[in-house]
Formats: structure tokens, C-alpha cells, sequence
């Protein structure tokens, strides 16, 4: 991120630093998978990055055709 955002997150950031509820903020992040904002001290890059990696979907299995052909 650049400009006049960095600056407000680099904010958001130093805000965290002194809050008493930044590890449940952040664990909860990370649980629920925030996508914006700064959360527990942490920008969305960061939070991807503690974060662990996405299940793979599970495979599907092919329908057999209606009776009929519908």
C-alpha cells in the first residue's frame, strides 16, 4: 500500500500497540478471516500471512443423468 492509506494504517497500527484486547482482536482476525483493516496490530497482508493455508475444496463426483433425459 502507498500514499495517504499507508499513513492511516502505520496510525491504526501504533493505536493497537497499547490496546489491552489486541490478541483476542487478532485471533479473531485470523478466525474470521478479515479482509480490510487493521486488526490486533495487523494489516491484511500480514494476517495472510499468519494465517494458515485454505483446505483444498474436496473433489465432486459426477451426478448420473436423470431418467428421461431431464
Amino acid at each position: 500500500m502507498e500514499g495517504p492509506g499507508q499513513s492511516q494504517v502505520e496510525q491504526a497500527k501504533h493505536v493497537c500497540g497499547g490496546c489491552p484486547v489486541r490478541e483476542p482482536c487478532l485471533a479473531y482476525a485470523l478466525d474470521t478471516r478479515q479482509a480490510y483493516g487493521v486488526w490486533g496490530g495487523t494489516d491484511p497482508g500480514q494476517r495472510r500471512e499468519l494465517s494458515p493455508p485454505s483446505e483444498p475444496r474436496p473433489e465432486t463426483v459426477p451426478v448420473r443423468p436423470l431418467r428421461g433425459g431431464r
